[in-house]
């Protein structure tokens, strides 16, 4: 049977582009995080299919370029639901259906652009698709013979291969000899709400060095708290420039190196042998800027240095702790130079992307560990991926020292952990804010001397939280809570403890109150 016989109608191409693409979303969202389908996967719309090609429509560039990557995985899938194997192309947005049904059959295209355009409005309306509702249509199996047997192309420009063909070897001047972490790329960089555009910007300048397209974001300032995946993403560039051209001069350092290096060169009055590394490279990736607050003759040097790579087109990537506009005793000049590419920031890590972290490091460990484990510390830890690791490190040593972990074991490894942790994310204040809206009392009264029991009770579980997350002395929760005798705190405190040994109902309400509170 041919395409054209499998397909009856020309018009019917749509539907069976959109039934292909559901039957293997099953499958690819077993073998993905939840993050990478929810954020990347699912919004994608199938709108024509041939006898060869799957086309599928991403919204924007940056979704493009995180998604060419995983097209042989969704041609593999394909080939697993269906029995056969499509090459999967990708396009973006409206203009990039247009282009792509150009070339096809008059009469498909204009139904296929009608059906793709349908499912892009119900997505900005926020109406889902019908092909996306598992519940609505079957798998369904179309025979082998339907499709010819293609291996999947990628659609996005590959980087040219450098030793395809005998080339003399390529040597790099020592200055620009650099060692990248190899476990920091970005094939394991977990990809969140918290991080999606700078993971994104660092992705388009690394191909950038492959392409010939325009050079974007340059700078690309990236700035968050520590241990969310600055360096990360900085190594990751370089890793994958040097793969693709190794022969790139690149300049990766602390800022703290650079102020070292420079005071040293004062100090040997070599000024030019300086210059010369620092204004000569191709991409210079520098991490900490903030270290430079302060020192006013560093600026100045850094000044000069930034704006010779940016007039010699080369890239600048700069890592912060926080936006430039807050770096205080900053020079304004080097604000406005810090800002006139791309500024992105990274975030703490979600619920969701916490699990998808610690899923992937344990795998990466070739460990197996209980799903409520990982459920257990991403709850209770969500400062940064630095305490992830360590937390999961943690429960590993129990592990591999006791020859197996089960849930309390892990809960007793982590006390320490989790007590500092909450101590620095949860407030008194905010815990009076949780417990209010848990009862649905006015927050207000918890710290009234009302003595109805509905303002009471909750108080009263609210010094508990106090006590138990937070380890506070009586003294500083009766302050808190606007109470001058501690020993009433005390009381109410030790009340509540003891009714959680029997009182299955309180012991709900307390769980229920505390997942609130981490969740946050």
């Amino acid at each position: 049977m041919d395409m054209s016989d499998a397909l009856n109608l020309d018009n019917e191409q749509a539907a069976l582009a959109k039934t292909i693409w559901h039957n293997a979303l099953k499958k690819i969202k077993s073998k993905v995080s939840t993050v990478l389908f929810v954020t990347w996967i699912e919004p994608l719309v199938p709108f024509y299919v041939d006898e060869n090609r799957l086309f599928l429509s991403t919204p924007d560039d940056f979704s493009y370029r995180y998604l060419v990557k995983y097209l042989p995985l969704f041609a593999d899938v394909i080939a697993e639901s269906n029995s056969f194997r499509l090459e999967v192309k990708l396009v973006v947005g409206t203009e990039g259906i247009k282009q792509a049904l150009a070339n096809l059959q008059p009469d498909s295209v204009t139904s296929s652009f009608d059906a793709a355009q349908t499912v892009i409005e119900q997505r900005e309306a926020n109406i889902e698709p019908e092909f996306v509702n598992e519940k609505v249509e079957p798998e369904v199996q179309v025979k082998p013979e339907t499709f010819a047997a293609v291996q999947p192309k990628q659609t996005f420009i590959q980087p040219q291969a450098i030793d395809e063909q005998p080339q003399a070897k390529i040597i790099v001047n020592p200055l620009y000899q650099q060692h990248f972490r190899k476990d920091y790329t970005f094939d394991n960089f977990i990809v969140g709400p918290n991080n999606t555009m700078a993971h994104a910007a660092c992705q388009a300048i690394a191909n950038s060095y492959f392409t010939d397209g325009q050079k974007p974001y340059n700078p690309l300032f990236l700035y968050g708290g520590s241990g969310l995946g600055k360096t990360h993403l900085l190594n990751a560039i370089g890793n994958s420039v040097l793969q693709h051209r190794p022969q790139t001069r690149i300049l990766y350092l602390q800022t703290e190196d650079f102020v070292n290096e420079f005071i040293a060169t004062i100090r040997k009055q070599n000024y030019n042998v300086f210059r010369n590394k620092y204004r000569n490279c191709d991409l210079l990736l520098i991490d900490d800027i903030q270290f430079i607050e302060g020192k006013e003759q560093m600026q100045e040097e850094f000044f000069y240095t930034f704006n010779t790579l940016y007039e010699n087109n080369a890239y600048i990537v700069i890592t912060c702790d926080k936006h430039p506009r807050y770096l205080v005793t900053l020079e304004e000049r080097l604000k406005t130079r810090f800002l006139s590419g791309l500024a992105c920031d990274i975030n703490p890590p979600n619920y969701e992307t916490r699990m998808a972290i610690l899923q992937a490091r344990a795998q990466a460990l070739h460990e197996d560990i209980d799903i409520n484990i990982i459920s257990y510390i991403a709850k209770n830890i969500s400062l940064n991926i630095r305490e992830l690791e360590g937390a999961l490190n943690s429960v590993l040593a129990i592990k591999h020292l006791s020859g197996y972990i089960n849930l309390t074991l892990a809960e007793k490894a982590l006390e320490p952990i989790i007590k500092h942790n909450i101590a620095e994310t949860i407030t008194p204040d905010f815990i009076a804010d949780v417990v209010a809206t848990y009862y649905n009392i006015v927050k207000a009264n918890l710290y009234s001397s009302c003595k109805e029991s509905k303002y009471t009770y909750p108080r009263h579980v609210a010094m508990y939280l106090c006590r138990d997350l937070l380890n506070m002395t009586y003294a500083s929760i009766s302050k808190a809570f606007n109470r001058s005798d501690h020993t009433t705190t005390r009381n109410a405190c030790l009340k509540i403890e003891k009714a959680l040994k029997n009182d299955l109902s309180l012991q709900k309400e307390i769980a229920s109150i505390k997942n609130s509170l981490h969740e946050h």
